[in-house]
C-alpha cells in the first residue's frame, strides 16, 4: 500500500495533511461541545453558526474515517501483537489519567472507575457514561487485525466493504428494537470506519484530483450537509435508529477528509496557509487528549463564571483552558507511554 510519488493524488494529500484534518476535526468536535454562538438570534449568521455547531459530532466519524485509514498502514508496520502494543501505549495512558481526573471532580467510587475505565458502563449502562469514543475506539481496536487479515485477501476490497456494509445495515434493521438505543451512536459509525480501511488498501493506486471527482466531493458534502439538517432540525427518519449520525455523518466524513487536503494543499503555499496547517497539526496531535479534557473543563468554567462573562470572553476561556489541559495531558500520557515501553523490552 506504498503511496505513489510525484503529483498529488488522492490517498498521498490525505496521509500528508491526516494530521491537519484530525485538527480540524477536533475543534469541531469542541465547537459541538463548548462554544457559545456570538451571533444574534434570528440572522442569517446565527443560523449558519448554529447549525454548524450543532453538526459537530460529525467530526467523530472523521476521526474513525482517519482511524480505518492508518489503521491499515500500522498492520503493516508488523505483527499483531505490536499492533496492539501500540494501540495500547497510545490510548491507555490517556484514558487512565483523565479518569482519575474526572475521579477526583466527580466522586466516583472504586467501583464506578472500573466500570468506567474498562467500558462496563458503556457497553451495558449508556454510551454517555464516560467518554464514550474511548471504549468504542478500544473495540473497533480490538477486531480490526481480524477485519485486516480478510480485507487484505480480497481481490475487490470495495466489494468487500459493501457486503460489509449490508450485513450492517441487516442487522442494524432487524435488531433495532433489540439493541439498546443509545449504542446505534457507536454502531451506526461503523461504515465510514471500515470505509478508511477501505480506501487504504486502494491507497497504491491513488488517482489524482480532477473535475469529477472533486465535483463528487462537494455533491457528497451539499448532499451530507442537507440531509444533516432534515435530520437535526426536521425530525426525518433517515432509515436508521439514531440516523443522524449515520447517513449524513458519512457523506460529511469522507468528503472533508478528501476536499480539506485538496483546499490545504493550495492554501500552504502562502505563509498563513502554513500558519494554519501547523495550528491544524497541532490539535491534530493531541485531539484525543484535548476530546478528553473539554467537557470537564468547560462545565467547571461555566460553573465559575458563566453567568458572570461575555460570551465571547466564555469562548476564549474555555478554549485556551482546554488546550493548556489537553497538552498537559499529551505530556503526561506520552512520558507514562515512554516509561511503560521501555519497562516492556526490559521484561522483554
Amino acid at each position: 500500500m506504498q503511496e505513489k510519488a510525484g503529483a498529488p493524488t488522492l490517498y498521498g494529500a490525505l496521509s500528508k495533511y491526516r494530521g491537519a484534518v484530525m485538527g480540524f476535526a477536533a475543534l469541531w468536535i469542541f465547537i459541538f461541545h463548548e462554544y457559545t454562538v456570538l451571533s444574534p438570534a434570528g440572522t442569517a449568521i446565527y443560523t449558519a453558526a448554529k447549525f454548524v455547531k450543532s453538526i459537530g459530532f460529525a467530526g467523530v466519524d472523521i476521526f474513525l474515517f482517519l482511524s480505518g485509514y492508518g489503521l491499515c498502514f500500522s498492520m503493516e508496520r508488523g505483527g499483531v501483537g505490536r499492533f496492539y502494543l501500540r494501540r495500547a501505549l497510545r490510548i491507555l495512558p490517556t484514558l487512565l489519567i483523565t479518569a482519575i481526573g474526572y475521579a477526583l471532580l466527580e466522586g466516583w467510587t472504586p467501583l464506578d472507575f472500573l466500570k468506567n475505565v474498562t467500558g462496563w458502563s458503556f457497553w451495558f449502562k449508556n454510551v454517555n457514561s464516560f467518554l464514550w469514543f474511548m471504549p468504542a475506539i478500544m473495540a473497533l481496536y480490538a477486531l480490526f487485525p481480524v477485519y485486516y487479515s480478510l480485507l487484505r485477501r480480497q481481490k475487490s476490497p470495495e466489494i468487500f466493504t459493501l457486503t460489509v456494509m449490508a450485513v450492517w445495515l441487516l442487522f442494524s434493521m432487524l435488531r433495532r428494537d433489540a439493541v439498546r438505543y443509545d449504542l446505534f451512536a457507536f454502531t451506526n459509525r461503523i461504515p465510514v470506519f471500515i470505509t478508511g480501511a477501505m480506501c487504504a488498501m486502494r491507497s497504491a493506486k491513488s488517482p489524482g484530483y480532477d473535475g469529477g471527482r472533486l465535483a463528487l466531493f462537494a455533491a457528497m458534502l451539499a448532499l451530507g450537509l442537507y440531509l444533516a439538517l432534515l435530520a437535526n432540525y426536521r425530525g426525518v427518519k433517515l432509515l436508521l435508529t439514531v440516523s443522524n449520525c449515520c447517513i449524513p455523518t458519512y457523506m460529511l466524513a469522507v468528503s472533508v477528509s478528501f476536499l480539506l487536503p485538496w483546499v490545504l494543499g493550495y492554501a500552504e503555499k502562502i505563509a498563513p496557509g502554513r500558519w494554519l496547517v501547523k495550528l491544524l497539526e497541532f490539535f491534530g496531535k493531541m485531539s484525543l487528549e484535548f476530546y478528553c479534557v473539554q467537557e470537564a473543563v468547560g462545565r467547571k468554567i461555566v460553573e465559575e463564571i458563566g453567568g458572570k462573562a461575555e460570551p465571547f470572553l466564555l469562548n476564549i476561556v474555555i478554549l485556551v483552558a482546554s488546550v493548556l489541559a489537553a497538552w498537559l495531558l499529551y505530556l503526561c500520557a506520552a512520558a507514562l507511554s515512554r516509561a511503560a515501553g521501555r519497562g516492556l523490552e526490559k521484561v522483554r
